[in-house]
């Protein structure tokens, strides 16, 4: 059971070494960690038969076994993360020091642009608008 842990690690860790994708690493953690046939969790099923005098050795060295290959994913998950964000930066470039587009402030009150229509329509079919003391004609 020690020689499958040892090189159950050594296997993980090579292949860690050599992801090229999220993709690849989530295949990586899923073959190790799944739930169902991970080979990690195999052997960790397994150490309920070992005989009693082995348990106090390889429960240990399981463990180790599986907080290492936890932080190296999660270091190379970082990896992935940091590499991807640095990518995105690069390309996505903008100079904040740059002049913004300006913005219009303010508009029309809605009474005022109510009676604007209204005047409009009153124009159109002959009316003239006049402005100042009430006119009588």
């Amino acid at each position: 059971m020690k020689k499958e842990l040892e090189n159950l690690k050594s296997k993980a860790l090579a292949k860690l070494k050599s992801v090229k994708s999220l993709e690849e690493l989530d295949k990586i953690e899923q073959k190790y960690f799944g739930r169902k046939d991970g080979e990690l969790n195999k052997i960790l099923r397994g150490l309920k038969d070992l005989p009693a005098r082995e348990k106090p050795l390889i429960g240990p060295l399981a463990n180790r076994t599986k907080k290492d290959l936890e932080q190296a994913i999660k270091a190379a998950r970082n990896k992935f993360t940091r590499d991807a964000l640095n990518k995105e930066l690069k390309k996505d470039f903008f100079d904040i020091t740059a002049p913004g587009t300006p913005h219009e402030t303010g508009h029309i009150h809605v009474l005022a642009q109510t009676q604007y229509e209204v005047e409009r329509i009153f124009n159109q079919m002959g009316f003239a608008i006049q402005d100042g003391p009430e006119i009588e004609s």
